[in-house]
């Protein structure tokens, strides 16, 4: 994230955080400690909503809001967070009226500063968590890597994304999976009407992450017919290629012919 992203991400989280606390004032002069309880339920919900929002749901309003509700995620626990601080002594202190509303604000907004600066410096830094399955059915080994919130040239900088490739690079991994936006956010997503290009050196992968989109298009929960042309490959070599991605088989057993029994049910299932 840039100086510039951070200053609007801050400008954004004080905005929403003055509009947080404005609807909030007559429920804080309120000494009633079980409505008290129930907003902050009601924030823990809500910012809970925010990030199925920005992580779940295949929407353009939920991808082109995502900087507005990574704020307003940050504001509700943040202030919700800040209320349960405060809670045990408004309990003690119930009587009390005096400087009761300053004390929640002050810290109800330092939780958010902390929150917005735990989260920065949390996106430009991408940590490699290793996992080693084992299984009778395997035999053979492989090493996988998968990227997970991996956000080019908007949460994270493209320092952190570039080191961050090297250094999938150095794993000589048999298969990478793109588990973050690093495509959507160069391009927008695949829109109606547009022409994208593929470019890169040969034996690069442009054939694959061609057939993987295209698979998704076909395969996905509204799947949609595909027309694929190509001038490198045959008709049987491309189902081939989509037909081991899809049943998880490496294309090498048609090469070597060299199938044994779980690669029939897998292929066949």
């Amino acid at each position: 994230m840039t100086i510039l992203y951070f200053v609007l991400w801050f400008g954004v989280a004080a905005v929403l955080f003055a509009a947080l606390s404005a609807a909030q004032y007559p429920i804080r002069k309120h000494r009633g400690i079980p409505l008290r309880v129930v907003v902050i339920i009601a924030k823990l919900l809500l910012g809970a909503a925010a990030a199925y929002f920005i992580m779940a749901v295949d929407l353009p309003f939920a991808y082109h809001a995502g900087f507005v509700l990574a704020a307003l995620y940050a504001v509700l626990l943040a202030d919700a967070a800040g209320d349960i601080l405060t809670l045990p002594y408004l309990i003690i202190k119930r009587k009390s009226k005096k400087n009761r509303n300053r004390m929640q604000i002050i810290v109800c907004a330092a939780c958010a500063v902390v929150f917005i600066i735990f989260g920065t410096v949390n996106m430009q830094t991408v940590t490699a968590n290793r996992f080693n399955y084992t299984s009778d059915k395997l035999t053979n080994t492989y090493r996988f890597v998968f990227i997970s919130d991996l956000h080019a040239g908007s949460s994270q900088s493209m320092d952190t994304v570039g080191s961050t490739i090297r250094g999938i690079a150095d794993e000589n991994a048999d298969f990478v999976l793109l588990g973050g936006d690093i495509v959507d956010e160069y391009t927008g997503g695949l829109k109606p009407g547009e022409m994208f290009i593929l470019a890169a050196r040969p034996s690069i992968g442009k054939t694959s992450l061609a057939l993987n989109i295209i698979r998704n298009v076909a395969t996905g929960p509204n799947g949609r017919p595909v027309a694929f042309f190509s001038l490198e490959m045959s008709e049987s070599q491309i189902v081939r290629r989509l037909l081991c991605t899809q049943a998880g088989v490496p294309e090498a057993v048609f090469w070597n012919r060299q199938f044994d029994v779980r690669n029939v049910q897998q292929l066949t299932g």
